[in-house]
């Protein structure tokens, strides 16, 4: 219930309070509205403060049981901080130089607007968060809404932010473990640049070794993405399965997967995409000068 209210009533309040206008009667009146603590603002910093702590707080309706991963996430940022001053500020002003921070908060932003159309045919792949997945399985259930033209293309722009994220967590923690910038493979640091530009059906062999993980690789299924996202990609509404195929060098393998099953994929690769927010969320605050534990 507190997700559904979450997705249909708070998204239209915090378009209202846009922090990025700087219209700050308009945003201190919304910021009263969404009913997020205390919005006695001081000055811009503690409006953004607020903006961060608001989105991380939806978020969490999106990502039960998380919460040892963001309290790794935030101790991996921290202690990134404290290794490398100098190579945390050659990142951020990298991410500012190229314009790559503003964008993937874009993209991360256009994700959660789209979201509460598509959570309502979605919210019922929540129980199993909750059950005993020994005595339940999605297998033997069924979703009513059958959206598959509207959820592809969501999936597809999910999987590619989640990968985009992937990349501020893997440059941390090659300062982590180096002390330098930059991307750390088996045989050599590659630049930010160079992982970024990857095929992201490889970067899973890069993310597989950090100490976070698990906020990744789960969700990037590269073959799912290349066959969702191909024109080809269909839903079979006798058998209720979506149709799909892969090309590689082999030639073409036909795949399935039921409908059920996408959408549990879509609403765990969702669970991912706010978790990680964690990193974009401490970019942003990073590059408005914000100091200490960001939210």
């Amino acid at each position: 219930i507190n997700a559904l209210m979450a997705a249909d009533n708070f998204w239209n309040n915090r378009e209202k309070a846009q922090f990025e206008n700087r219209n700050w009667a308009l945003f201190d009146k919304q910021a009263a509205i969404l009913d997020f603590g205390d919005v006695n603002f001081k000055d811009e910093a503690d409006r953004l403060r607020f903006v961060l702590r608001v989105l991380e707080q939806y978020g969490t309706f999106y990502r039960p049981g998380t919460e040892s991963q963001e309290q790794l996430a935030r101790q991996r940022i921290n202690l990134a901080e404290s290794i490398s001053p100098p190579a945390i500020t050659d990142f951020l002003n990298s991410l500012a130089k190229n314009g790559k921070g503003v964008s993937l908060w874009a993209e991360v932003e256009g994700i959660r607007k789209r979201w509460p159309r598509i959570f309502p045919g979605l919210s019922g792949i929540y129980n199993i968060f909750y059950w005993d997945e020994h005595k339940h399985s999605l297998d033997y259930y069924s979703l009513a809404e059958k959206r598959f033209e509207e959820l592809k293309p969501f999936y597809v722009d999910c999987f590619e932010t989640l990968c985009r994220l992937s990349v501020i967590a893997a440059a941390l923690e090659c300062i982590i473990q180096t002390g330098q910038g930059g991307v750390q493979s088996t045989k050599k640091i590659l630049t930010v640049e160079q992982f970024e530009t990857m095929k992201n059906g490889n970067k899973p062999d890069l993310l597989k070794d950090l100490v976070v993980a698990d906020i990744f690789i789960p969700s990037i299924d590269n073959k799912l993405r290349n066959g969702i996202g191909h024109h080809s990609a269909r839903y079979h509404v006798v058998k209720d399965l979506i149709e799909y195929s892969n090309e590689n060098k082999n030639g073409i393998q036909q795949m399935t997967i039921s409908y059920i099953r996408f959408c549990e994929k879509i609403v765990r690769i969702c669970g991912n995409i706010e978790l990680a927010s964690i990193y974009i969320n401490w970019v942003k605050g990073k590059s408005h000068g914000l100091v200490g534990r960001i939210v």
